[in-house]
C-alpha cells in the first residue's frame, strides 16, 4: 500500500483471510477487526491491531517501531518471525504464544 499511513480502524471492519500490509519509512498501520484476525506479511513503521477474536500470524512481521497487539478475551499466536523495536501483546483471558523467531528490543506481555 505504498508510503502512506494505513488506518483501518472502523469498528465494523470484518476482515477475513490474512491481512498483509507494507509501507515505507516510519508510517504507521492500525487495524480494528470485529472478527478473528489473521496477519500475513507485515512490513511497516509501527503497528496496532485490535481483534475481537483470536489473533494469528502466517507471514513474517517486520516493524521499525512499536507493535501493539490486543485480542480481547482470545488467544494471540505468533507462528512466524517477529522483528520489532518494541512490542506490547495483551488479552484479558487468552494466552500469548510465540512459536516463531522473536527479535525484540523490549516486550510487554499482559494476560489477566
Amino acid at each position: 500500500m505504498g508510503r502512506w499511513r494505513h488506518t483501518l480502524t472502523n469498528a465494523g471492519n470484518a476482515f477475513t483471510g490474512a491481512v498483509s500490509l507494507t509501507n515505507t519509512g516510519s508510517n504507521a498501520a492500525s487495524i480494528v477487526n470485529s472478527r478473528t484476525t489473521a496477519l500475513g506479511a507485515i512490513n511497516v513503521g509501527s503497528l496496532s491491531v485490535n481483534s475481537a477474536g483470536a489473533l494469528t500470524q502466517s507471514g513474517a512481521m517486520s516493524v521499525a517501531g512499536l507493535v501493539t497487539l490486543n485480542s480481547g478475551t482470545s488467544n494471540i499466536t505468533l507462528s512466524n518471525t517477529v522483528a520489532a523495536a518494541n512490542a506490547s501483546f495483551s488479552n484479558t483471558s487468552g494466552t500469548v504464544a510465540f512459536q516463531g523467531d522473536l527479535a525484540l528490543s523490549t516486550a510487554l506481555v499482559t494476560t489477566a
